[in-house]
Parts: structure tokens; sequence; C-alpha cells
């Protein structure tokens, strides 16, 4: 039972984690997309 409640957390930990970096990563590629439209106009 312990072990299955820590690999729980560390499976919830690993996933907010993982969101974070999509979210991260997608900011960066807005910005460059939003960037790069600019400078054509």
């Amino acid at each position: 039972l312990e072990s299955t409640r820590s690999r729980v957390q560390h499976w919830s930990l690993f996933r907010i984690l993982v969101l974070f970096a999509v979210m991260a990563g997608q900011t960066v590629i807005l910005k460059r997309f939003f960037d790069a439209k600019k400078t054509v106009v």
C-alpha cells in the first residue's frame, strides 16, 4: 500500500511538471509566432 501511494504521488508530480513544461513551451512558441507576425506586417 505504501509503495502504491508513493508511486501515485510521483506520477502526479511528474504529470504536473509535464503540464508546466507544455504550458511554458506553448507560451514561447506563441510569443515567437506573434513577434514574427509583427515583423512581417
